[in-house]
């Protein structure tokens, strides 16, 4: 056993996976408008019903932040408790709507400011990515009863055609000029949690981000990447990312798989 917690977290990702999928096959996805102007879907409140119930039904003691749940998220003290799950009950909103596949279902535990176990759900590819501290990550296809290890490339920022992953909706300037000072990278656009999943799969090497993001989108898929070999880190630190500062929008970050000359870039002016 991996974790004492798993086999109910994947079960809980699952369930409220299939509610969304449920929802992607109707004409209507019942989109309305959120006060930060971002999308909401029902989809989105499906998913968000079924993991908080199912959170507090497999752990009670432990409290949960969720994207969709702001009476409870803003009310919260920080620096948080010792322990809580921090979760995106449909990553990549735009993308659903879009539909394209490339959206996720997020779920962390966060404990001392790092995440130690999490499940990051791609409804539309059928799989499902998990991850323990020291265990490993690893992808399991659903029509798999055997998950299957997964591990970064080793790559040099260097490299030409350096495989670089990219906010679909969110593509920002400073990340324009980092393209533009590599050695002709190929980049690919995707939404979601799927750039963290792709580096840590081995099928891309970098993924710099200058845009907005929030804790529950980089929890779940940051502790998949690191266990799969990857890295991310806070552009301001150069250290690990972590979610102890008072708040939950994230400052900008790199994340990367066992890329070479990372350390260095870190330190460079932008």
């Amino acid at each position: 056993m991996i974790h004492p917690l798993i086999e109910g977290l994947l079960d809980i990702g699952q369930k409220a996976a299939d509610a969304i999928l449920e929802i992607y096959a109707q004409e209507n996805l019942f989109i309305e408008v959120k006060a930060d102007d971002s999308p909401l879907t029902a989809a989105d409140r499906a998913a968000h019903q079924i993991i908080k119930a199912g959170l507090t039904g497999l752990t009670p003691e432990i409290p949960m932040v969720s994207e969709e749940d702001e009476s409870n998220w803003a009310s919260m003290q920080w620096p948080v408790d010792e322990k809580y799950w921090v979760i995106d009950p449909l990553d990549g909103t735009k993308e659903f709507i879009k539909r394209n596949g490339e959206f996720s279902v997020n779920i962390a535990l966060v404990e001392n400011g790092y995440p130690t176990l999490s499940v990051v759900v791609l409804p539309a590819h059928h799989c499902t990515y998990f991850a323990t501290t020291g265990k490993g990550s690893y992808r399991l296809d659903w029509v798999s009863d055997h998950p299957v290890r997964i591990k970064a490339k080793d790559a040099r920022l260097e490299d030409h055609a350096l495989r670089v992953v990219v906010s679909r909706s969110h593509l920002d300037d400073t990340t324009k000029k980092i393209l533009g000072g590599l050695n002709d990278p190929v980049p690919t656009p995707l939404g979601g949690s799927m750039k963290f999943t792709r580096i840590a799969e081995g099928l891309a090497d970098f993924y710099p981000r200058f845009g907005p993001t929030m804790a529950w989108d980089t929890a779940a898929p940051q502790l998949v990447l690191e266990e799969a070999g990857g890295r991310l880190l806070d552009w301001e630190t150069k250290l690990r990312k972590q979610y102890l500062r008072k708040g939950l929008k994230n400052g900008y970050f790199v994340a990367a798989g066992k890329l070479k000359g990372l350390d260095e870039f870190m330190h460079y002016a932008i």
